[in-house]
């Protein structure tokens, strides 16, 4: 599949500089060139240390521009938003496989379950008693869809995840551990992608929610109660506590550990490795443990390390 430069320029909102015929078909990064490919060049540490040939073409940004033209690509492609723009130009060179619906052979899928159209779930997944999936989901293999769970529509369950599952509810008691049994639901809606060996578990009383059009990374586990507002970006190995809530917009970094009964606010970022033990206010930038201003966190390595 093959594009003019000045054609993909075009689709990413972009500017050109240099061959608008260039053919170019597909994609390659800065460690291994392939020709007749767009190399990403976004960051300085990228820059290779050899030029490329004539065949070549290069995203970049504006800061970049001036390394690049030394790298004597024969068409740059500018943009101020490089990463949407390198997510459109893999749409265009790399189109994602259309799958129409249907249940595989080998998944289970209960009889009382109420399925829409266009669903498709893969082998030895699981659908038990009760649960409720919109139109046009996708389901991997061995996801664990629970009775109590309601799914909107277009929601992406990666392998493995299992959505409605009872959460940590035990009780210290004389002499041992008492189980709280979870009783609630899990209310899942539309254009959620859950990634893979993601857990998000059943409300006590109430339900477990993520709204519309958020996105958690793989191995995300999401307590009991919990509430993801709209378009939420969580990465890998984050752990929601119970009653956790997080507004809309927000992005969690990975491996962050937030505790019970917080509020992340909206647009709120919390850096990698975090661990929040305080709620966080609407915009605010919050790095390490115990959780503070990430520039305040900064300030404090700075002196620790002397």
């Amino acid at each position: 599949m093959e594009r003019r430069a000045q054609e993909l320029a075009d689709r990413i909102g972009g500017t050109l500089e240099g061959n608008a015929d260039l053919l170019l078909s597909g994609l390659s990064p800065a460690t291994a060139p392939l020709f007749g490919t767009v190399v990403p060049l976004l960051r300085r540490r990228y820059l290779p240390a050899t030029p490329f040939t004539a065949s070549f073409g290069v995203l970049t940004v504006t800061e970049l521009l001036a390394d690049v033209r030394t790298l004597s690509p024969a068409a740059i492609l500018l943009s101020d938003a490089p990463l949407p723009a390198l997510a459109t130009l893999i749409d265009e060179f790399y189109p994602e496989e259309v799958k129409t619906g249907g249940i595989h052979l080998k998944a289970v899928v209960s009889m009382n379950a109420r399925i829409g159209r266009d669903v498709l779930i893969g082998p030895n997944a699981v659908v038990e008693d009760g649960a409720e999936i919109g139109d046009g989901c996708c389901i991997g293999p061995g996801a664990v869809i629970c009775g109590n769970a309601r799914l909107g529509n277009f929601v992406r369950v990666g392998p493995n995840a299992v959505i409605g599952h009872d959460g940590f509810g035990f009780i210290p008691v004389d002499g041992g551990v008492k189980k709280m049994r979870q009783v609630g639901g899990v209310v899942i809606g539309d254009f959620v992608e859950l990634g893979a060996g993601t857990c998000v578990d059943r409300g006590t009383l109430g339900d477990t929610i993520i709204e519309e059009g958020s996105r958690l990374d793989n191995l995300v586990q999401v307590g009991h109660n919990a509430h993801i507002g709209k378009n939420v970006i969580i990465a890998a190995q984050t752990g929601l506590a119970g009653s956790t809530r997080v507004e809309d917009g927000a992005l969690i970094g990975g491996q962050v550990g937030i505790a019970d009964h917080r509020r992340i606010g909206a647009g709120a970022m919390v850096g990698a490795k975090s661990g929040v033990t305080r709620d966080v206010k609407p915009g605010e930038q919050v790095s390490g443990y115990p959780a503070m201003g990430r520039w305040e966190w900064l300030r404090v390595m700075a002196k620790l390390k002397k």
